[in-house]
């Protein structure tokens, strides 16, 4: 069978963290990991060079929580054009489901907390670190709300009055329509007649090369790539915040529809379609 509703969680327990862990050492820009206890966790650890992350899993929790919160001095920069907290839960709403967060007013300081879940039945290191990198680019665009001032507008042409030229003394305005003293006339220009196009200067016209072939009709399935021997799980969107629908059998055959980022779009032989981790495919092997 092609697809199944069910997963298996092979992830449970310490092998989680010690997954987790393993990919953060591998990541310049997270490693090295802090380890933390926390009441009611199974574990939780902090990394993060420049973007301080906590992580952790709450005890009998299906998913691991992705946490970042910092502080804004709440300056004249930071409120230069007022309303602060509604322009942060606007850029926070315009970026990707799996990023959630909002701010508050701490005396002088704004805190702003951002937050990424990833099931464990669909923790993969790229639906890890894509949920990472969600964060760290929401803090980006919430530190240039903290720098953003208003420029001051030029003024339009239509604002700058034109300056008044002065007569010269002892000169009298020249009338409308005379030269002025000592000033040769113009000669008047006199258009060339149009030129009449004839066979001899018409412009040739380059007839195009037929373009390439149409790509195959919608729907027709043609294997391109083949699933990892340990199977595959899928979803029905591009979004690791929510559960898997379905785990691919291992060596399946599937027909690579497109890609965005890390992820992508296959087709199945019964035409199902559904987003994978696309570094786990494999070309399919020619036919001899």
């Amino acid at each position: 069978m092609a697809a199944t509703g069910d997963t298996n969680d092979t992830t449970d327990g310490p092998a989680t963290e010690e997954r987790i862990v393993a990919w953060c050492l591998e990541t310049t820009e997270l490693g090295p990991v802090e380890g933390r206890e926390h009441v009611g966790t199974e574990f939780a650890f902090g990394v993060g060079r420049d973007v301080a992350l906590d992580v952790r899993r709450q005890t009998a929790s299906d998913q691991i929580t992705i946490r970042h919160e910092f502080t804004l001095v709440a300056s004249d920069d930071v409120d230069d054009k007022g309303g602060f907290l509604e322009r942060l839960a606007e850029t926070i709403a315009s970026r990707p489901a799996i990023v959630q967060g909002e701010g508050r007013r701490d005396g002088a300081n704004y805190v702003v907390e951002l937050r990424s879940s990833v099931y464990v039945d669909g923790l993969t290191k790229h639906t890890f670190l894509t949920s990472v990198a969600e964060i760290r680019r929401t803090r980006e665009l919430v530190d240039g709300l903290a720098t953003e001032r208003e420029e001051p507008r030029e003024p339009t042409v239509a604002e700058v009055p034109a300056p008044v030229e002065e007569p010269a003394p002892d000169e009298e305005p020249a009338l409308a329509g005379e030269p002025a003293p000592d000033e040769e006339p113009v000669p008047a220009i006199v258009p060339a007649p149009a030129e009449v196009p004839t066979e001899a200067n018409q412009p040739t016209v380059d007839v195009a090369a037929p373009g390439p072939a149409a790509p195959p009709p919608v729907g027709q399935w043609t294997p391109s790539h083949v699933v990892p021997a340990a199977g595959l799980a899928a979803w029905l969107n591009p979004d690791p915040a929510t559960q898997p629908a379905a785990t691919l059998d291992p060596a399946l055959e599937v027909q690579l529809l497109d890609r965005y980022g890390n992820w992508a779009h296959i087709r199945c032989s019964n035409g199902w379609e559904a987003w994978v981790d696309g570094e786990q495919l494999s070309p399919k092997a020619p036919s001899t």
